[in-house]
């Protein structure tokens, strides 16, 4: 009887996880569909966190998520979920084939150069009349080239503008600064 018992507060715990994140996940999407991103990559991240999700399901919301963190220009966000994905030898060939592309991309953006040639070799094989991964082999074998004319310019973040969320599109404005922003400050304008 005890056994019984178990057993079923069991599979009802496992059923309420599973409901929790088909929830977040609907929610997700919903934000994922908007391109609001930053919303999108937290839900994404609960639900695959609280598990219960089918191969195929879990599969396509890794994909999402890698593309959110690429849409706001987190490449290491991106380059983590995209080595998931990519890892997992699942990946219908030609249809998840730009997974391999933006994994590409994220490790170049990253400074990984060797494990991005070989990420773009990979999706050559799968997309072969697309010509970006020999591209990529022509301008990254010698590296030098791209830092040729770093005295040109400096890079500095900002701490009263980069924040770990989404800041783009800065414009000059009235003798000051305006951008876009996925912060949750509410709707005060600064």
């Amino acid at each position: 009887m005890k056994t019984h018992i178990l057993l079923i507060i069991l599979a009802i715990g496992l059923w309420v996880k599973e409901i929790k994140a088909q929830s977040s996940l609907q929610q997700a999407n919903r934000q994922y569909e908007m391109m609001a991103y930053s919303k999108a990559i937290d839900l994404y991240e609960q639900a695959l966190k609280s598990g219960g999700l089918a191969d195929s399901t879990k599969l396509s919301t890794l994909i999402k998520l890698g593309n959110s963190y690429r849409q706001i220009r987190d490449t290491q966000n991106a380059e983590r979920v995209y080595r998931l994905i990519v890892g997992e030898d699942t990946i219908p060939s030609a249809v998840h084939a730009n997974c391999y592309l933006y994994y590409a991309q994220a490790l170049a953006s990253n400074g990984k150069y060797d494990e991005a040639k070989e990420a773009y070799e990979r999706y050559n094989q799968l997309q072969k009349e697309d010509s970006r991964g020999k591209e990529f082999n022509k301008l990254y074998t010698d590296v030098k080239k791209l830092s040729k004319n770093k005295a040109s310019y400096t890079v500095e973040s900002l701490d009263n503008i980069n924040t770990n969320r989404a800041e783009f599109s800065p414009i000059y404005y009235k003798k000051g600064l305006v951008f876009v922003s996925a912060r949750n400050e509410g709707l005060n304008v600064k």
